[in-house]
Formats: structure tokens, C-alpha cells, sequence
């Protein structure tokens, strides 16, 4: 079994020398479904101390923070996504960093000078937990005003996943006092704040756009997915050069795939901390061809209507029943016609293709 280990915003005291393969997120968000990079397997000689993380080597950790300026609960649910094969574990740890602003997260991180005031570590495979979170160990988290917390999140494995990335987890929305947070709860962690991200469909295109305040920082990069489990970059967009006041960034993703896609932006500062975006997703249905024939049966002459939103040029081929080919030519948006009345009687297949798709129709004279 592979097990995750899911710390938040906390600190330990360790006895022993501390390694670790992280990632530092950033400010405490809603970052959707996180994958485990399957290369960082079989990493020895790691631990993250003894008591709150059980004693064995992990593969990987990841970091958020947060600043709790007025005190409550705060609340977040961390989920395995079950792959059918193991159980995932997450547990959890929980460190008050104190009054003074972490300036800077480089990974690895070092929680020596934390300490921690959660320690969830109870093993409930592919069931929820997290401060807030009824079973599994759920903890309540009652943060004190002006302390800002440190929140990890590693996983472990017996195995090697021979460099796939067969695990996942969802973090999900952030609470303090049932309310979201907010920019104003982001520590400092990342010089960048990000107070919008959108996605529209325009002609067949998604159009991204987000909003932010930086200082010190290097780009942003564009990533999307067809699962929104795993993404892939698509573009980088340089940060602005001037500090201060809020930037406004849009990004044209062209020909997206049909269907459900999902994006998200990976934040790098100058110093190459690293932080992601919530997960926004867009649903095209624009760039499918609809084609229509008629009279069918036919007589004389075929009609074939093609409503095609990207003016793509169709080849139509059309087939007897022996696949012996009787017609073939380019067909445009509109309405085309192929002339039966040279052909025989009986049954043919009409097929029409183009870069979107290729369908195959019955046609009886």
C-alpha cells in the first residue's frame, strides 16, 4: 500500500536530520486534485521526525500557509481519489508558525523552529480528513489572532510506481469562521496575489483572464487538462515589472479540445518558489460538425447540409456495399449534393471526414 501523509501549516520538532522532495503551494487555496509525481519514487533514508508522522521513508511533500488575522476555526477537506488498485491515507499535521510572516517557503521546507499543535496521523484509507472534518481523525483547529500557520502534505510508499502517477488528492476550499479566505489571509509566501481567474468560450477558443498584485516575480504558465487530474503546459505569460496595484493578464488557448477541458496557472517568483492556482474549467461544443442528409432514401439528388463552425473542407467519399468507392469529392459549410441517378438501386455508405471527425451514414436508393 502507498500511503500519503497530508501536513497543514505546522511545525515539528525534530531529533534527527529532516529531507524532503516538496513542493511549496503556497497560500492556503482550493487546489482541486493534486497529483504525485511517479518519478519520486523510493526516496530513502527520508523522515519527517517521530509521533506525528509514523517512521518511514516518503516520496513527497506539499506546503501551504495562511495567516489567521482575527482568530477562528479554520476548516479544510483533504480526499483520496481512489485508482482501484490502493488505498490512499492521508493524514495531517498542523504548526503555528507564531506572529512573524514566513518571508520566504524555499523547499525544502524547515519546520524545526515550529511547533506543532496538530498531529493527525490516524490511518483511514480513501476516507476524507482534515482540520473540521467529521471521522477520520478530524480535528478541530482553533487558530489565534495574528499567527500564521504552515500546512504539508507528504506521501509514502512501499513500492515504486516506476515513474507514473497513479495517486491522488483533492484539497479542497479553505474556511476560517465558515468564511473562505481571502487575499488578505495569504502570508507572503509567494510575492503575488491573485484575486480572479476566469475562463470564457469565444468563437470556438478559451479565453483565460485573471487579475493580480506582485512584486518580485517572474511568470506565469498556463496549464490545462483533459481530466483535471493531470496537466500540461500550453503557454507562459512574463509578470509585470512594476509592483503594487493590480495587472490584468487574458491568454487565447486556440482549438481546445471538445468537451470539458480544465485549467489552472502555475505562479513562479524570481527566487523560483512555486505556487498554483485554483482549477477553473470551460465547456466547448462549438467545433462539431453537424451534418444532415436528405431525402433519404433518395431519388436523384443527395442533399448533404453541413453546419461546420470552423469552415473546415470535408472530403465525402461514398461507398456500395462491397466497398467498392462510386463518388468522391470536397464538400464546404452549406449545402452540397451528390448526384444518385447514375447509380443503381440499392444500398451505399456515405462517409464524411475532415481535422474534427469522420461519420459514416447509411444511404438507400
Amino acid at each position: 500500500m502507498k500511503k500519503f501523509y497530508l501536513l497543514i501549516l505546522s511545525a515539528i520538532v525534530f531529533g534527527d536530520a529532516f529531507s524532503q522532495t516538496c513542493s511549496s503551494l503556497g497560500c492556503a487555496g482550493n487546489y482541486g486534485t493534486i497529483n504525485v509525481d511517479g518519478t519520486l519514487s523510493d526516496v530513502s533514508g527520508s523522515t519527517l521526525g517521530a509521533g506525528c508522522i509514523n517512521s518511514a521513508t516518503y516520496k513527497q511533500v506539499f506546503w501551504q500557509f495562511f495567516y489567521s488575522p482575527a482568530g477562528g476555526v479554520f476548516t479544510q477537506a483533504y480526499t483520496p481519489v481512489p485508482n482501484g488498485v490502493d488505498a490512499l491515507d492521508l493524514d495531517y499535521i498542523v504548526f503555528d508558525i507564531g506572529t512573524v510572516a514566513p518571508s520566504a517557503i524555499p523547499c525544502p521546507v524547515d519546520p524545526t523552529a515550529w511547533p506543532d499543535i496538530i498531529c493527525n496521523n490516524a490511518g483511514t484509507d480513501d476516507v476524507a480528513t482534515g482540520p473540521g472534518v467529521a471521522g477520520a481523525g478530524g480535528n478541530v483547529l482553533t487558530t489565534t489572532a495574528g499567527h500564521y500557520y504552515a500546512i504539508a502534505v507528504t506521501s509514502w510508499q512501499g513500492t515504486s510506481n516506476g515513474g507514473v502517477a497513479a495517486y491522488f488528492f483533492t484539497i479542497g476550499n479553505p474556511q476560517l469562521g465558515g468564511v473562505d479566505l481571502t487575499p488578505a489571509n495569504c502570508p507572503g509566501v509567494l510575492p503575488v496575489t491573485l484575486s480572479s481567474f476566469k475562463a470564457a468560450v469565444n468563437n470556438c477558443n478559451v479565453d483565460l483572464s485573471w487579475e493580480a498584485s506582485e512584486s518580485n516575480f517572474k511568470n506565469y504558465e498556463v496549464q490545462t487538462s483533459t481530466d483535471g487530474l493531470q496537466f500540461q503546459s500550453i503557454g507562459t505569460i512574463s509578470g509585470s515589472q512594476q509592483a503594487g496595484s493590480q495587472k490584468k493578464y487574458t491568454y487565447q488557448y486556440i482549438k481546445p479540445r471538445q468537451g470539458t477541458s480544465y485549467y489552472r496557472l502555475k505562479m513562479l517568483d524570481a527566487d523560483g518558489k512555486a505556487q498554483f492556482s485554483k482549477i477553473i474549467s470551460a465547456q466547448l461544443a462549438c467545433g462539431r460538425n453537424s451534418f444532415i442528409i436528405y431525402p433519404n432514401p433518395v431519388t436523384d439528388f443527395l442533399n448533404v447540409s453541413i453546419d461546420n463552425a470552423r469552415n473546415n473542407i470535408t472530403l465525402a467519399s461514398l461507398f456500395d456495399t462491397n466497398g467498392k468507392l462510386m463518388y468522391s469529392g470536397k464538400m464546404a459549410a452549406g449545402t452540397n449534393m451528390i448526384d444518385m441517378m447514375k447509380f443503381s438501386r440499392g444500398v451505399y455508405w456515405l462517409r464524411l471526414k475532415n481535422n474534427l471527425e469522420t461519420k459514416n451514414i447509411k444511404v438507400i436508393k
